[in-house]
């Protein structure tokens, strides 16, 4: 395999899940062996927090390159369109919205809500865009030089493209071990995000890490301008690190298998679906044999099964979760985090 990015050979594996490997390049770059399409169904999390990020997140647009109404915005792997909802209630005329998402149930939630959507860039012959968002896609795209080329290629001469996505320095660095995905395929650090722009014509203009309660992600805008600033090499990765986010990892999964082997007297289940809630399930029941545990998807299944332990795994949303579960703690329930293992109730 080689690096999607700089094109160098890699082999030894840095980190290790029952069904891939990552490995990183001399560059910085690290990527899933054997590769995946990277192809899943996103659904927006019905949470104030993610709909106060992506206001967030249009408002600052507007004020950094004073869109007006007419500004035309290309959102790529828009999803069900919940961010091209946040431009409309700005004010952004609606034919200017469009969207381009390659899962059809997902493309269509978003064409209910009235918004232009493209499978894909093939055919795409819409006038340049002023500003286009990729919030959480990159690193699911298997062919990184070729999706920056079309996107390169549809923005206007003026125009930014805005990136979000997970930060792997923070992922290492707290043991987030639950954001190894299957659907991941790569794992950014800010600087291998540069190497892959500036190959494109692209330069970054302004970067931030975004709030703590999303596991550690990061923004950052990039244009055909000169780079305006240029990140120190503390945000970057090395084998040490991985070595160390193994051993972490490692460590996170026993302390939650024998939390849950030595609960064998009382019920436990656990909170939540999706890919990391699944990767979190699958890294610590690989190895070893450990108890099945039960699925609550709902408020009504938490109160109704009434579990004596529920780990909360989408981790990014333990304050809501438990915020809209009080009925559970009520009556006696515990909510666990799995990472670091805490109970919190």
């Amino acid at each position: 395999m080689t690096c999607k990015i700089c094109g160098k050979a890699l082999t030894r594996p840095i980190f290790s899940t029952p069904h891939f490997d990552l490995l990183m390049c001399d560059c910085g770059h690290v990527q899933q062996d054997p590769m995946g399409t990277g192809e899943h169904e996103y659904h927006t999390p019905d949470s104030l927090k993610v709909r106060g990020c992506f206001r967030d997140l249009v408002m600052t647009l507007y004020d950094e390159f004073s869109l007006d109404n007419g500004s035309r915005i290309l959102d790529v792997g828009c999803g069900d369109g919940e961010l091209l909802e946040a431009f409309r209630r700005q004010g952004c005329f609606l034919y200017n919205l469009e969207g381009v998402e390659p899962n059809a149930n997902t493309a269509n939630r978003a064409l209910q809500k009235g918004f232009k959507i493209y499978p894909d860039f093939n055919g795409f012959t819409c006038a340049p865009r002023d500003i286009i968002t990729c919030i959480e896609v990159l690193p699911h795209v298997p062919d990184l030089h070729g999706f920056i080329s079309k996107i390169e290629k549809v923005l206007a001469p003026n125009g930014a493209v805005v990136f979000e996505m997970p930060y792997v320095v923070d992922m290492v660095e707290c043991g987030r071990f639950d954001m190894v995905t299957p659907e991941r395929l790569h794992y950014f650090s800010i600087h291998t995000l540069i190497n892959l722009l500036s190959e494109h014509g692209l330069f970054l203009q302004k970067w931030l890490m975004l709030p703590c309660w999303r596991g550690g992600s990061f923004r950052a805008i990039f244009s055909r301008e000169e780079a305006r600033c240029l990140p120190s090499d503390s945000h970057k990765v090395n084998r040490a690190h991985f070595s160390y986010f193994q051993e972490l990892a490692n460590n996170h999964r026993e302390a939650i298998r024998n939390f849950i082997i030595l609960s064998l007297d009382q019920d436990v289940a656990y909170y939540g679906g999706g890919g990391k809630a699944k990767a979190l399930v699958d890294y610590i029941t690989a190895l070893k044999p450990c108890p099945t545990l039960r699925v609550i998807n709902s408020p009504e299944d938490l109160t109704e099964i009434m579990p004596d332990y529920c780990l909360i795994l989408p981790i990014n949303f333990t304050d809501e979760i438990m915020a809209e579960n009080q009925e559970y703690v009520r009556r006696g329930g515990h909510f666990v985090r799995p990472i670091p293992l805490k109970v919190l109730t």
